[in-house]
């Protein structure tokens, strides 16, 4: 097991895991922006807004 996934499981263990869950899934904000913006991948602004709205909904999540 890499550290990460060590991280995970303890942050599991000692937190609510849809909190850990919904933060996860920003790694797939930060690889649509990646693509976009360093590697000029096309489709820019249904990605974006994609991305946009999993940020938006951690923030949900993250407020409640």
């Amino acid at each position: 097991m890499t550290g990460t996934a060590l991280l995970i499981l303890f942050v599991m263990q000692t937190s609510n895991v849809s909190y850990v869950v919904a933060v996860r899934e920003l790694s797939i904000v930060f690889s649509a922006l990646f693509g976009v913006i360093w590697l000029g991948e096309g489709h820019r602004q249904p990605r974006l807004i994609d991305a946009f709205l999993i940020a938006l909904g951690v923030a949900f999540i993250g407020l409640s």
